[in-house]
Parts: structure tokens; sequence; C-alpha cells
């Protein structure tokens, strides 16, 4: 399930369950877990802008840790053209 920013933050002031797509490395596999302590960026951090190669744009803070196939997790800050990112499917 993929939700917009204001859905995120909806669900965020509800109190409602969010699950998270990460890769569980004991088993390999791409899963979704339930975010055990969703924070929401209190205007301290500073943000990062990813552009993908297919023209999508992300956003989030540049502490955030980013799934790469080359590089394992990665902050957002420290991304480089090199890397590849771990494609969601949808």
């Amino acid at each position: 399930m993929v939700l917009t920013f204001k859905e995120l933050v909806e669900k965020l002031m509800n109190n409602e369950e969010i699950m998270v797509l990460t890769h569980n490395f004991n088993k390999n596999i791409d899963e979704y877990v339930l975010a055990t302590n969703p924070l929401m960026n209190n205007g301290l951090k500073k943000w990062v802008e990813i552009e993908l190669e297919n023209g999508d744009i992300v956003h989030c803070t540049e502490d955030h840790e980013i799934f790469t196939n080359n590089r394992g997790y990665v902050p957002a800050k420290d991304l480089t053209i090199n890397d590849d990112i771990k494609e969601m499917i949808k």
C-alpha cells in the first residue's frame, strides 16, 4: 500500500498503525512490518530531495536510511549517482 504524505500524517495524528517495507536480511526477503516508533520531522532536521531514474521525486530527512542494492542502507544525504536504490513493487 502506498500512502500520500497527507495520508501518512493523518495516520500518525490518529495513532494508527503504519506498515513499512523493509528488507529482512536474515530471510533475504522484502517484507512489510509495523513501524515501531514513527516520528515526524520537528523542523530541526534538513530535508533532501532524491530524483529517481524514472523521474519520481522522494523527499526525506538527510539521515533517513535508503536501501541500496550495492551498499545496503545508506543515509539519504550520502547517496550517490552510482547507488542502485532498491525498487519497491507497488
